[in-house]
Order: structure tokens, then sequence, then C-alpha cells
């Protein structure tokens, strides 16, 4: 037996269905029906493609897909899925299906990385997908995907995505806002560390601050050693470090204009998928990042 089809028969559990006999077993359709975990599978190792739309997998438990080595097709769309956490390792897949989930974090995103043989992605319907910036960041992360929510991907948006995360990953010496403690530190003008000042972001969003996965943005800060008698006073003055502080969040809130409207820019470009408050993100973006820029050079 290659191909088994189970759809619509109220299963509950995989592992009660007893399908560790069947080693030859290649398709596997397990859609409309009352699974919530992903379990029972590890003797298919010989499985090609696994269909679990429409269930109610909201989480896949680690390990659990661990032994999919041979695993081409993975479906699991509408089952209120959150978390793109524990999908890998999985060498050979090249389909992915999860449209029509509730997804909703830039950060999951992150997760598809480890999917290298990845060349079909579907996430169409799900809140993440409305994101501005949603394209470029699964553009960016899954290096060999070739089709995006049925959209291809062409070699000149890769390529002008790449430039695009490439600027904005650059860094050089000054002050870095770092995401585990929201403290500001660098290179002074006289080449040793700065003091490490803690900030107390609460007039913005730290995750726009810092951007999503991020460990910190670095910002040109020659000016802001507190050893710069002329600008700050003495060492350890504390009006020195407050001015220290503020300067680097206002400088840090300026660059992250700057780089929100390069990204929209993108959007707007490439006119990522969907549409959002009656207008395509096409125009949205394009509206969003002429402000941005105007914002960023007052």
């Amino acid at each position: 037996l290659t191909v088994l089809q189970l759809g619509g028969n109220q299963i509950s559990q995989i592992s009660a269905l007893g399908l560790g006999q069947l080693q030859k077993l290649r398709v596997l359709f397990l859609q409309d029906n009352d699974i919530q975990r992903v379990e029972g599978l590890e003797a298919l190792a010989g499985l090609r493609e696994l269909v679990l739309d429409r269930n109610r997998i909201k989480y896949i438990d680690p390990n659990a897909l661990s032994n999919q080595v041979s695993l081409r097709e993975l479906r699991l769309e509408e089952n209120g899925l959150r978390s793109l956490a524990h999908l890998g390792p999985l060498p050979r897949l090249h389909s992915l299906h999860l449209g029509c989930n509730r997804v909703s974090d830039v950060v999951e995103l992150d997760k598809l990385a480890e999917l290298d043989s990845l060349t079909e992605l579907s996430l169409s319907n799900n809140p993440v997908a409305r994101k501005q910036v949603y394209r470029a960041m699964v553009v960016h992360r899954c290096e060999v995907l070739r089709y995006l929510d049925g959209r291809e991907i062409t070699i000149e948006e890769r390529d002008h995505v790449a430039a695009l995360f490439l600027a904005r990953t650059e860094t050089g010496p000054g002050v870095r806002i770092d995401a585990a403690g929201g403290h500001a530190h660098g290179m002074g003008t006289h080449g040793g560390p700065m003091s490490k000042v803690a900030l107390k972001l609460t007039s913005m969003s730290f995750e726009t601050l810092v951007g999503p996965g991020s460990s910190g943005i670095r910002l040109d800060a020659t000016a802001l050693d507190p050893r710069d008698h002329s600008r700050l006073g003495a060492p350890g003055d504390p009006r020195a470090i407050a001015a220290l502080g503020q300067t680097a969040l206002n400088a840090t809130a300026v660059q992250m204009q700057q780089e929100q409207a390069q990204l929209l820019a993108a959007a707007a470009t490439h006119g990522y998928g969907g549409h959002h408050g009656g207008k395509s993100y096409r125009e949205n973006s394009a509206s969003e990042a002429r402000q941005y820029a105007r914002r960023a050079s007052r």
C-alpha cells in the first residue's frame, strides 16, 4: 500500500491507526478529521506527501516530524495553527501549504530558514501575510523559494530584497541598542568602550526600535562619548548619562524611520500581495514610505 485516504473519518489520534506496519506508504490523506497533534508517524520514514488540512492542530510538538526525511509536500491549511516552530528539519520538503491559519507574528517567519529545500510556500490568509513587508521577509529567509502564495519570485525581486536587507544590517562603530536589556553602548571618540546606559522605552514600541529578530541597531555616535567634556561634562555625570541615552534614543528613532521607509518602498515596488484598509498594499506602502521619508528628513 502506497496511498492511504482517510479523510473525513472523525479521526482524533493518528497513533490509534497503527500505521507502523505500512512501511511502503508514500501518500497519506488525513484531511477533515479531528486531529489535534501530529504524532504516530515515526515508522513512516518513506512518506512523501502528508495532508492534514482542516483539522485542529494549533501547534506542532518538538520532533513530531523528525523522522520524515523523505517528505516532499506538507499540507496543514485551515487548522488554527499559531506557530511555525518544529516544522523542521525536513531536508527534502519542497512544498508547504499553511494557508488560512492564525500565524500573526513576523518572528515566526525566521523559523522557515531551516527548510533549506523549500521551493513553494503558501501562508495566505494568515494575519502575518497582511504585514506590509511580509513578502520581503520571507524571500530574504527562504533562499531557494520560487513561489510564495502562488506568485513567482523573480530574480530581480530576490536581488532587490537582498540589497535591501544588506543595507539594513550593515553595522559600524557607534551606539547599539540591545534587545536583551534595553541598554545603549558602543565605542567613544577615544577608541574605548562607552558606559552602558539603561533606557526607559515607554514612548515607542521596543520591537520597532530594535527590529524583529535583531540583536540591535548600531548608530554613529562619535559625539556621544561621556568623556567629551565640551559636550557632556565629566565622566559619570548623571546629566551626561541622561543626555547620552536621550540622544541615542532620538537617533535610533530617526534611523528606524529611514529603514521603515526603505522596506515599505520595496513593498510598494513589488506590490507585496493582498489588500488592507480598502487599498492595495502597493498603495498603502507607497503612502507610508513617503510619510516615513518626510519624518526622517526633518
